[in-house]
């Protein structure tokens, strides 16, 4: 009987090791992907291939998120920036541009002055880091769950929350009127007025 317990207690062990080895792995395939797609989003000179890469950050970055029991916050960044912020990137870049294939030729001074920002952030980001103290061990859980964020947002913040909605939309449906083509026709008879 002993024997017996020693030997379930030693599986349950593994098992629980096991299960932090696949968070782990999952951790690292998350977080490498979302670093090669924001890269991606760096170095591609092309605007489709440069979205698709940001779309490939945005779904790393909430699969991480869910990874770590931040579901609301996995499925605001699934719907809201992978779903409909790229989507209207994307769309913005086809009402606007002749050809998809359009590809970016940066002039030196803004690869300097993109070099310097990103130089001062990435100094910022590792002073923050480095003088932060970090607790060792992991607080506790907060009691605000999926449904409580809902109920929030359908009772207290109902008006901002539609309020938003509706400036997205005037802000879709002006992009989408400024990209329109101008007929030649109307040209003409502007400029005969």
């Amino acid at each position: 009987m002993a024997e017996s317990t020693a030997w379930t207690m030693t599986l349950l062990a593994s098992a629980q090791g096991g299960a932090g080895m696949a968070e782990s792995l999952c951790f690292w395939v998350l977080a490498i992907g979302a670093l090669a797609g924001a890269v991606g989003v760096v170095i591609s000179k092309e605007i489709i291939r440069t979205a698709m890469c940001l779309l490939a950050t945005l779904v790393a970055m909430a699969g991480l998120y869910f990874l770590l029991g931040g579901y609301f916050l996995g499925a605001v960044q699934l719907i809201v920036y992978a779903g409909g912020t790229l989507v209207l990137i994307v769309f913005g870049v086809m009402l606007t541009a002749r050809s998809p294939q359009v590809s970016f030729e940066p002039r030196w001074f803004e690869m300097a002055a993109g070099a310097v920002i990103c130089a001062v952030l990435l100094a910022t980001l590792l002073h923050v880091v480095l003088r932060t103290t970090w607790p060792g061990e992991a607080g506790d859980v907060p009691d605000a769950t999926v449904a409580a964020i809902g109920q929030q947002f359908l009772g207290d913040y109902l008006v901002p929350f539609e309020a938003a909605s509706i400036l997205l939309l005037v802000v879709m449906i002006g992009a989408a009127f400024l990209a329109r083509p101008i007929r030649r026709d109307r040209r003409r008879s502007r400029r005969n007025v």
